[in-house]
């Protein structure tokens, strides 16, 4: 009888622990993934709240820009953004630095391993800026390589599945059409052709507006993300690399998450957060 009871005793102890394990793992894993979503908003907001713009709308340059025609499908997961802040390391020249964000999936023995990178590039090599193609897949080679991490350039967080960015106006509507009523392709934006806004005015009247050169009042910016120990399943098959882009962000969030495979979904959260941009119009 005595034996039986420690037994039983044991077997409960054993499942206690193996349950306080289990919760101790996905404590670790939540705070790991939500360490990583808050650190890399941080330093994109810091980045994006003095963002500017060429004052000459003629200018193809030196703009604000999402999923440029002139970068590659290798970093369209789905969306890349770049543009000039006064962030620069080198400030000999100015502080004026280029900045851009996007997700690479670097191959990594069978697997792949899902990267959110950073570029910036100091005033001190603005020459490139002469050329309408002001970014290029070569730049983002060069100057911010998914394999190392320095400087805050190159990779800034591992186990970023998708990176997905909606510019806002002015009362936190999706811009879809530039300045002249056009309509951007899907998930882009480019500040040289502005933005056409129906904006409610004091008396609750819809005033079309239109604004060129002009960045987005805000960003809508949002990533799923997965801890380390999910990050070691990942084979780098279609359902885990995001896709097409629509006209709704979060349509495309959502449908993306809902489609990874469960043992991905298990350890993948979405994060978002929306960034002001200082120097847009109000």
């Amino acid at each position: 009888m005595a034996t039986a009871v420690f037994i039983a005793l044991a077997l409960i102890l054993v499942s206690i622990a193996g349950s306080l394990s289990n919760f101790w793992q996905m404590g670790i894993a939540h705070n790991e993934r939500r360490s990583s979503a808050l650190a890399a908003f941080a330093r994109m907001a810091r980045d994006l709240r003095f963002a500017s713009v060429n004052i000459n709308p003629a200018a193809s340059n030196l703009q604000f820009v999402i999923n440029p025609t002139s970068v590659g499908s290798s970093y369209l997961y789905p969306q890349v953004a770049f543009w000039q802040a006064p962030v620069a390391n080198d400030r000999s020249q100015g502080n004026m630095a280029l900045v851009g964000y996007f997700v690479q999936w670097v191959a990594n023995g069978t697997a792949s391993t899902p990267k959110l990178c950073r570029l910036l590039v100091d005033s001190t090599n603005y020459q490139f800026l002469k050329t309408s193609d002001w970014v290029s897949d070569s730049l983002i080679a060069s100057d911010a390589p998914a394999t190392q991490a320095q400087d805050y350039k190159g990779q800034l967080a591992e186990n970023v599945l998708g990176l997905w960015m909606q510019p806002l106006d002015q009362q936190k509507n999706p811009i879809l059409t530039d300045a002249s009523g056009n309509a951007y392709p899907n998930g882009s934006f480019d500040s040289s052709r502005g933005f056409r806004a129906s904006l409610t005015n004091a008396s609750g009247t819809a005033v079309t507006n239109s604004f060129i050169p002009s960045l987005p009042a805000s960003l809508e910016v949002a990533i799923v993300a997965t801890d380390a120990l999910t990050g070691k399943r990942l084979q780098g098959r279609a359902t885990e690399m995001p896709g097409g882009r629509s006209t709704n962000m979060w349509n495309d969030v959502n449908t993306f998450y809902a489609n990874l495979p469960e043992e991905i979904k298990q350890g993948a959260r979405i994060y978002s957060t929306v960034i002001e941009l200082h120097s847009a119009p109000r």
